[in-house]
Formats: structure tokens, sequence, C-alpha cells
């Protein structure tokens, strides 16, 4: 049987690095899990619910903006048939 001082020995070198290593480890993980991963999902949630309120501004200013150019095309319609009508009595008098 092994004598009380190697095993002391034994216990204080090299199991105790290991000790203190995997302690470092299961703390170092339970600080990612219980502290940094939270802070990340709170930015990633609020990163989305932007980029929703964003999609619906662009979607609101892309249907302002389709509202305008109907609009114009409409007063371009008009003024094609005066430009037209012009364009007809100016040959009528040419002639």
């Amino acid at each position: 049987m092994a004598d009380l001082e190697t095993i002391g020995q034994f216990v204080a070198g090299p199991a105790s690095a290991v000790f203190v290593c995997l302690l470092v480890m299961h703390k170092g993980y339970k600080l990612v899990v219980d502290t940094i991963l939270p802070s990340y999902e709170k930015r990633l949630t609020d990163i989305l619910e932007e980029g929703k309120k964003d999609r619906e501004l662009f979607r609101t200013a892309i249907e302002l903006m389709d509202r305008r150019f109907q609009g114009l095309e409409k007063s371009l319609g008009g003024l094609r048939k005066d430009v037209t009508d012009i364009e007809k009595e100016l040959k009528g008098m040419k002639q």
C-alpha cells in the first residue's frame, strides 16, 4: 500500500491542478451560459424587432410612392392627350 506522503504529494500536485482546471472550466461555462448568452439573446431580439419596424416603414413608404406615381401617371395621361390634340391642330393649320 502506498504511504501517506506519496498520496499527499499526488493530491497536492497533479490531482489538485486537474481539479483547479476543471473548476475554472466549469465557472467559465456557467458565466457564458448564465450571463453572456442571455445578453446576446436580448440583443438579437432587439435587432429583429428593429428590423420588423424598418420593414413596416419601408412598406408604408413604397405604398405612398406607388400612390403618388399613379397620380402622376394620370396627370401625364391627360398631358399626352393635350399634346396630341395640339399636334393635330397644328397639322390642321399647316394644311
